[in-house]
Parts: C-alpha cells; structure tokens; sequence
C-alpha cells in the first residue's frame, strides 16, 4: 500500500478541518485487488500510519492495535444508516470514471442532499447531537421522527 500523502484531503484537514478530531488516510494498492484481503491489509497499514501521526486527527496520540485474525467484513445493504466507503472526487465525470464498471442492474441510486448539519454519508437524516448549537456530543447521534429530533439508538 502505497500512501498519497499529496492529495487534496491532507491540506483540507490542516486548514478547514483543523479543529476537529478527524484524520484520513488515503492508500493506493500496490497490487491487483484481491476484496477482503486487500481491504485488511488497508486497514492495517491506516493505523499503523495513524499510529505514528501526532497532529491532526491523532492529537491525543492514541494508539491502535489491530489484531488481523480477528478482522471481519460485513456485507452493507441499503438498509445500513451510512455509507461503506468514502472518496473525494473533482468532478462527476472522475467518478463515473471509477466506478460505472462496479453498478449492478438497478444502476445509481440518487440521493438528495443531507438537511442543514446531518452526515454527509447516512441514508437517513442523522446529524451529530449538538452540532446546530456549537455544543457537538461526538459520538451521539439524533434521528429525525415525526419532525421531531430524538436520540437515535
């Protein structure tokens, strides 16, 4: 695996994304694609290089140990409330590009655009509890039922 440490991404998460524990790694595999295996070996090598990164998304310097025989991949359907994987692109064409050779039968599925403050990659309207207050609960989640915001669980 082969790290980009050039793209777009990095620059966005030191300038607009300072303030927020997030962090990215953006791998290219070195070797044809191999599903699972190759899914492993990505996460592998995104905490090894989030393990040695003190800044950005890491500043609290937290370590991770991953334990390979204990790796898993489950099948995501429409069904799941966020997205499987995740990619910046320039442009629509760029992702037809990679992607037009993946889509089954039913071909793209749009989606609308999120409501103000909910997640960029959820089916359903879920923002982070707090966000619209400036008093963000990470890790705490609500859920739009019956036009109103409830704890989603």
């Amino acid at each position: 695996m082969l790290e980009l440490k050039e793209h777009k991404i990095y620059e966005m998460l030191k300038t607009t994304y300072n303030g927020i524990p997030l962090d990215y790694v953006i791998l290219l595999a070195d070797e044809e694609y191999r599903g699972v295996e190759t899914h492993k070996k990505a996460v592998i090598e995104a905490f090894r290089i989030f393990n040695t990164r003190t800044v950005v998304g890491n500043n609290y310097n937290l370590k991770v140990t991953v334990e390979e025989e204990k790796m898993s991949a489950t099948l995501c359907s429409m069904d799941a409330i966020s997205c499987s994987y995740d990619a910046w692109y320039p442009d629509v064409e760029s992702v037809y590009e990679d992607w037009n050779d993946e889509i089954d039968e039913q071909g793209w599925i749009d989606l609308d655009d999120p409501l103000p403050d909910c997640q960029h990659d959820s089916f359903l309207p879920i923002p982070v509890k707090g966000r619209n207050k400036g008093k963000t609960q990470w890790g705490q989640l609500e859920i739009l039922k019956d036009g109103q915001w409830v704890d989603y669980k």
